[in-house]
């Protein structure tokens, strides 16, 4: 019988969908262990706070002596600019001796082995986080044709939004011009509409949940069954 994996996962306290769907979407073999940071709004000033106090979160984690750690927030995890994901990561592994993923840097990733260009992206930001997210992936050499947020600031509105809302957030908001679809934040649900809005728009959708998910099996040597994963390397 093989051993199961436990991922460990730090959330924005506000976060009410990430938990919700790993624990639908991970595979069998990895068991989810989560801890909180503590953030009600999505602006610079706060994810930065967040980011300077996430040891202690950190810390609490690493006692359930997980494989891996993640850092789920993309705004959190993007926010300083190129390179602020690795720093992010090097800095907790440090702190607790355990490997640590940023789901910027899982994002980052996932669109690299998809060699898809350009990009279309649907978001629940304010202009200002879509300013530096769209920065971000351009100096990660990506070709941002669009940006579309939903200008809200409270971190749990964003988790409040139904799977409709979103779906038709996104189908209204894609560009023809664009490859691939990047559905951006955490606290969106994403993974039960996938499949139908890869369809719908007939491009390959991914999101920050689950290029977050994809990179944690990947790096726990777990095989990813579900319908959600099609299309990913």
């Amino acid at each position: 019988m093989k051993k199961t994996k436990r991922l460990g996962l730090m959330i924005p306290s506000s976060d009410i969908t990430m938990e919700v769907e790993f624990h639908k979407y991970l595979p069998k073999e990895i068991s989810l262990h989560v801890t909180r940071m503590p953030l009600g709004e999505v602006t610079p000033e706060k994810l930065a706070k967040m980011a300077r106090e996430s040891l202690k979160s950190a810390a609490l984690l690493a006692d359930a002596e997980p494989s891996l750690i993640v850092y789920g927030c993309t705004s959190g995890s993007f926010i300083g600019g190129k390179g602020y994901d690795e720093k992010l990561e090097k800095r907790i592994r440090a702190h607790v001796g355990i490997p640590v993923i940023t789901t910027a840097h899982a994002v980052i990733e996932l669109l690299k082995d998809l060699s898809l260009d350009p990009i279309v992206i649907c978001t629940p930001y304010t202009d200002e986080i879509n300013l530096t997210e769209r920065s971000f992936l351009e100096a990660h050499g990506f070709h941002v044709t669009k940006i579309h947020g939903m200008g809200i600031v409270k971190d749990i509105e964003i988790g409040k939004l139904d799977t409709e809302f979103i779906y038709e957030f996104v189908k209204r908001n894609d560009d023809p011009k664009a490859k691939i679809m990047f559905i951006s934040c955490t606290n969106l649900k994403t993974l039960d509409i996938m499949p139908s809005l890869r369809a719908e728009i007939r491009k390959p959708v991914i999101s920050s949940n689950l290029a977050t998910l994809w990179a944690a099996c990947k790096r726990l040597g777990v095989k990813t069954r579900s319908v959600v994963f099609d299309g990913l390397p």
